[in-house]
């Protein structure tokens, strides 16, 4: 849908949302087959993606330094840093540095699965849906696969908020199927002032 809709993104900054947008479709078969590290590298990436999406919008030069020399690219905290500090939506502070408080917090316990993985987490059969599992594990799951894509969507809607009436009724509701309560306030808000 993002992708659809986004006409205004340069095409230094298209591979990162194409990246993301493949990234988040990898995390059906990691949830169908059970792969608890596959599933916690792909939101990680996902999180870096949109991260990296928003940083080069703007850096044409940055990007094209990076293909060069691929040793020579933001940190995970620039990153942070760079949207926190993005002159749009520093009238969105407190919700972008909450989401973003998200992202770092969800980031740590992700690296943590993909760089210290128990041998819990390597079980390739170990379905998340199946009754052997305990409800607790798949809950936990749960709520970071909501919490992440939450934060992300919740950033590249504010992000993109002049795009908006191009989004269907549909497309919105699809979108706010994801977010919290307040952060549909916050969006609704927004959207009626750009229609």
């Amino acid at each position: 849908m993002w992708a659809q809709k986004l006409s205004s993104v340069p095409i230094w900054a298209r591979p990162y949302f194409f990246q993301f947008r493949s990234n988040t479709i990898q995390l059906i078969p990691a949830i169908v087959f059970g792969n608890r590290r596959s599933l916690h590298l792909y939101q990680r990436c996902s999180i870096e993606d949109v991260l990296r999406y928003f940083y080069f919008f703007d850096h044409k030069i940055e990007h094209i330094l990076m293909q060069r020399n691929p040793t020579c690219y933001p940190t995970f905290s620039e990153l942070v840093d760079w949207i926190k500090k993005y002159p749009t939506l520093v009238k969105y502070k407190e919700k972008i540095s909450e989401n973003c408080g998200n992202l770092v917090t969800c980031y740590k316990e992700l690296s943590r699965t993909v760089h210290g993985t128990t041998l819990g987490d390597l079980q390739l059969c170990k379905d998340l849906i199946s009754l052997n599992v305990p409800i607790t594990d798949i809950e936990k799951e749960r709520k970071m696969i909501r919490t992440v894509y939450r934060s992300l969507f919740l950033l590249l809607t504010l992000f993109h908020i002049e795009e908006v009436p191009k989004f269907s009724l549909d497309e919105k509701k699809i979108l706010f199927q994801l977010l919290t309560p307040s952060q549909k306030r916050l969006i609704a808000g927004l959207w009626n002032s750009t229609i």
